[in-house]
C-alpha cells in the first residue's frame, strides 16, 4: 500500500495479511478530478441492466503487460464501489461465478503464458475476447480465499461459497498447509476464510496452475516444459 507520503515508487509498504484488520482498505495516490456526484453522474453502466458497473465485484488487471517479468499478469477481483484509473482494466460480468472463474484462470501459469505470447504490452478487450473460457469451479475453494482477505468481499464469498469446500485437502502434507483451513470455513465470510500465510497463499496458487493445465488436459510434463521455457527461474524451483 502507499505511505501517507509517497513520491516515489519505492514509498509503498508490504501488508502482513496475518495481523490486517478486517475492515481494511489501501490508501490511494489519486482522488476524483471532480465532486462526488458528478463522479457518480460519469461511472459507466453495465449493457444488461443499466446499473452502475461499481454496484458490481469486478475483474481487475494492471493494464501493462511484463512481458520480460516472470508473471505477465497483475490481477485480482476488486470490492464493489471502487473506481480505478486507466493504469488498470477491469470487466464487469453479468453472473458473478463467471467472474471468480475468469480471474481463476487468468491468475493460472498456463493462461498467464498465453497472454504472453501475444507479444502485447497492454492488455485490453481486444485480448481477452480471444482466452478460452473453460468451467473451472475445481479452483474456486482455492482462489477465493486468496481473493476475500477484508469483509468488504463479505458478499461475493457468501454468493459463492460451496459445502462441497469443507471436504477439500491439500494436495500435500505439510505442518504449514492445515487441512483444518477448509473444514473451518463457513457460508459467512470472516476473517478465517482467508488464506493469510506467504507458504499458504503461494501453494495455493501452484494448485490452480496444476487445475488449470488438467482443465486444458497438459500433463505435468507439458506444464513443467512450459513454465520452464517461459519462466527461466522456473527450472531451479
Amino acid at each position: 500500500t502507499p505511505r501517507a507520503k509517497c513520491t516515489q515508487n519505492s514509498h509503498y509498504d508490504i501488508l502482513d495479511l496475518t495481523i490486517l484488520p478486517d475492515d481494511y482498505l489501501p490508501r490511494t495516490n489519486y482522488v476524483p478530478d471532480c465532486d462526488a456526484k458528478e463522479y457518480r453522474r460519469r461511472l459507466p453502466k453495465n449493457l444488461w441492466n443499466g446499473k452502475k458497473i461499481t454496484e458490481y465485484y469486478r475483474y481487475i488487471n494492471r493494464k501493462m503487460l511484463s512481458q520480460s517479468g516472470e508473471r505477465t499478469l497483475v490481477n485480482c477481483i476488486i470490492p464493489k464501489y471502487c473506481g480505478h484509473i486507466d493504469g488498470g482494466f477491469s470487466i464487469t460480468f453479468k453472473k458473478i461465478k463467471k467472474l471468480v472463474n475468469f480471474c481463476a484462470l487468468l491468475t493460472s501459469l498456463p493462461f498467464d503464458f498465453f497472454v504472453k505470447t501475444t507479444g502485447k504490452a497492454t492488455l485490453r478487450g481486444d485480448t481477452c475476447r480471444h482466452i478460452i473460457f473453460i468451467d473451472f469451479d475445481i479452483a474456486h475453494s482455492r482462489i477465493l480465499p486468496l481473493i476475500c482477505i477484508t469483509s468488504h468481499y463479505y458478499d461475493l464469498w457468501k454468493k459463492c461459497f460451496q459445502e462441497i469446500f469443507l471436504k477439500e485437502t491439500w494436495c500435500k502434507s505439510d505442518i504449514r498447509l492445515p487441512n483444518s483451513f477448509f473444514y473451518n470455513l463457513t457460508p459467512n465470510w470472516q476473517r478465517n476464510c482467508a488464506l493469510r500465510t506467504d507458504y499458504a497463499r503461494r501453494h495455493a496458487l501452484v494448485e490452480i496452475d496444476v487445475l488449470a493445465a488438467m482443465a486444458l488436459n497438459l500433463t505435468l510434463e507439458e506444464l513443467k516444459t512450459h513454465l520452464s521455457g517461459s519462466i527461466p527461474s522456473y527450472a531451479s524451483i
